[in-house]
Order: C-alpha cells, then structure tokens, then sequence
C-alpha cells in the first residue's frame, strides 16, 4: 500500500495513536473522554478501510488481490477488520450512551 504522506499521518494518528491514548483515558478518571475518542477513532478508521479496500479501485481494494494464499489472508482480514471497527463503533455508542444515562439518573 502506498499511501500518501497525509494518508499516512491519518493511518498513525488515528489508527495507531488515538487507539492507545484512548485506552489510558479510560484507565484514568476520563472514562468518558475515552470511551469518544475510542468511538470516534473506530468510525474514522472504518470508513478510511471502506474507502480504501471497498471503494476505490486500487491495489488496496480487495478484488485487486491476487488468487493466493496471501491474497485470500488480505480479503478475509479486510473484511473482519471492517466487522470488528464497526462492532467497535457500536459498542462505543452503547456505553457511551450508558455513561450518559448514569450521569443523568445522579442529579
């Protein structure tokens, strides 16, 4: 994959970076903080793997792969990796919206 510069600072910001510093936020008193930058950075990574494996035609996209072993272990992962970033979203909705409804039910 050759993305662009500004492709790969999304890739290393929001892909790699957000992920982590999401995960200490939420071991920290900003729980909720974390929980959004965890949800945000999960939709923002699926639509880029949507845009990238799924709609542009380029040597990402998973009917460019070949009919190989390592072509097969690309679709398959493209796939799952979009399942589970979307699963992400959704489980970060939840609790975001749990977070919420607790604050609301305290005052």
């Amino acid at each position: 994959m050759n993305l662009p510069p500004a492709g790969m600072l999304f890739v290393i910001i929001v892909i790699l970076l957000c992920p982590l510093l999401a995960l200490a936020l939420l071991w920290s008193s900003q729980k909720r903080s974390g929980l959004l930058l965890l949800t945000v950075s999960m939709a923002a990574s699926s639509i880029f793997g949507l845009y990238n494996h799924f709609l542009v035609r380029g040597s990402d996209h998973v009917s460019a792969q070949p009919s190989s072993p390592a072509g097969t272990v690309f679709v398959v992962t493209a796939y799952l990796l979009f399942l589970i970033e979307a699963l992400g979203v959704s489980f970060g909705l939840y609790f975001l919206r749990e977070v919420v409804g607790s604050r609301r039910r305290k005052s």
